[in-house]
């Protein structure tokens, strides 16, 4: 088994080690639309943040004597800017745009140094509400048993 305390106390402990994040947590539902209601305009968290989630790990070997295992797992990178605009926006909502993408960037260097046999799968933006736009970084690593 590849997902345990010892990998999320490192992966928690390493995405903490980013200045810039103000909250880090497990998904749980801290931005789902019960929370983005109009009822609760702001979702629980404070931006930048990072929520692990979509966490499955599956045995990947028909061997018998073989046990190996792949983990795969999303770091949801949060961001609530309001200066988001288009491209003929003023030069500072521009510069707001380029510093989300070095900061999932970053993420994405520092996940891949862990572990060499970490790898990103796939990554994605999305604007949730508002000024709220999310970054979702998914990952996969193969254990080596």
């Amino acid at each position: 088994m590849i997902w345990n305390k010892a990998l999320r106390t490192q992966l928690f402990a390493d995405l903490a080690a980013i200045d810039e994040i103000r909250y880090l947590s497990m998904d749980f539902g801290q931005v789902d639309d019960s929370y983005l209601s109009e009822e609760t305009p702001h979702p629980p968290i404070i931006t930048p943040a990072i929520l692990l989630s979509d966490i499955r790990e599956e045995r990947t070997s028909s061997d018998k004597d073989l046990d190996r295992y792949q983990l795969t797992f999303t770091v949801r990178l949060l961001i609530d800017d309001a200066r988001f605009a288009t491209a003929t926006a003023p030069q500072v909502h521009l510069v707001a745009y380029d510093n989300a993408l070095a900061l999932s960037e970053r993420i994405i260097t520092l996940l891949l140094s862990l572990n060499p046999r970490m790898t990103l799968e796939s990554r994605s933006e999305a604007q949730l509400r508002d000024s709220l736009r999310q970054y979702n970084l998914s990952f996969s690593l193969t254990s080596n048993f």
